[in-house]
């Protein structure tokens, strides 16, 4: 199902998706102001095979959106654990676009005195952005205020900074460099496939996904800036011949 519109959407909020299609929406605005491309799907009760580094690809395609080039990507993503016996610290999650790579989720809270990762088994509903505060890796610390943290006793919700650490699954900590936020996609064109990667590499405990979504706002037109100068000048030439 289609959509269209001609108003900014706000924040990209993390929830539940109730409905089984999949949507495109492109929100024209003035042209003083980046317009925002959002895609989604949802709906989709696909396992994450366990135990497996061949994970699980799903991919959303836009098409027909403005050649301006992205400023930057949110990402939404919803979990679940089938009896509520996952275990979010065997996940890896992944998400390229043309040139640029992200790394979402890599084994979180797994550390060098922890090298299973969180235990946690509920739900996933977040947003990924890179100028969320609180890095995902470390969401029990996050939630605590520090030190270790406590397992969730329920839902993971909110808006968290993507893991970024590209080192592998196997050897991840908590202490690695983080050099593959959602940044690496700004300046490419949206249009494309958008592959999202889930892989859960340890065996015991397992997750399906159930839908995600892409919110891409673009650059403004170069002319917008040409246009508010124009103005400028003039309103400058009339004020000196005033």
């Amino acid at each position: 199902m289609n959509h269209c519109a001609t108003t900014l959407l706000p924040a990209m909020p993390a929830r539940r998706w109730a409905s089984a299609a999949i949507s495109i929406l492109w929100l024209a605005t003035s042209p003083a102001t980046a317009g925002i491309l959002f895609r989604d799907a949802v709906g989709l009760g696909l396992e994450i095979p366990d135990g497996s580094l061949a994970g699980l690809v799903h991919s959303l395609s836009i098409t027909g959106a403005p050649s301006q080039p992205i400023a930057s990507v949110r990402v939404g993503l919803e979990l679940s654990a089938p009896g509520n016996d996952g275990f979010l610290g065997d996940l890896y999650v992944t998400l390229l676009h043309d040139t640029g790579y992200t790394v979402l989720l890599n084994r979180p809270g797994r550390t060098s005195a922890n090298p299973f990762g969180y235990s946690d088994g509920g739900p996933v509903e977040i947003v990924f952005a890179d100028d969320a505060l609180r890095d995902v890796h470390n969401y029990r610390s996050e939630l605590a205020g520090g030190g270790v943290g406590s397992p969730l006793a329920g839902a993971l919700t909110g808006v968290w900074a993507p893991t970024g650490r590209t080192t592998d699954p196997l050897l991840v900590l908590d202490t690695d460099a983080r050099p593959s936020g959602l940044g690496n996609l700004a300046g490419l064109n949206a249009n494309g496939s958008w592959a999202l990667f889930l892989a859960d590499v340890s065996s015991g405990g397992s997750y399906q996904l159930d839908g995600w979504s892409l919110e891409i706002v673009l650059v403004p037109e170069p002319a917008t800036g040409a246009a508010t100068l124009a103005v400028g000048l003039l309103a400058w030439v009339y004020i000196r011949r005033r």
